[in-house]
Order: C-alpha cells, then structure tokens, then sequence
C-alpha cells in the first residue's frame, strides 16, 4: 500500500461526488460497496456532499 489519504485544495460551495477505487500491483481493482441515488438514478461507487 502506498498511501490511504489525498488531500485537495477546498473547493468552494457546491455538490460534489467522489469514489474511491483501489488498485492492486497485479492491476485488479475494487471500487467501494457505497450507493448513492441522484435524481432518481443510481450510482455504485459514489458518495455525494453539499458544501454551503
């Protein structure tokens, strides 16, 4: 493993959406098991937050 955080400049007000997916030496990956439904579509994989 070569690292468990990323740190990014604060982005402001806004909705915003990440995903974490890891990789493995070999290429194989994972994407997280969260859900996250938006307008009626869902999306694996993807969690949303609202900065006001």
């Amino acid at each position: 493993m070569t690292g468990t955080a990323y740190t990014v400049d604060k982005p402001g007000k806004g909705r915003f959406f990440w995903r974490v997916l890891v990789l493995d030496s070999k290429g194989f990956g994972q994407t997280s098991f969260d859900t996250d439904h938006v307008e009626g579509v869902r999306y694996n994989g993807v969690k949303e937050f609202v900065l006001k």
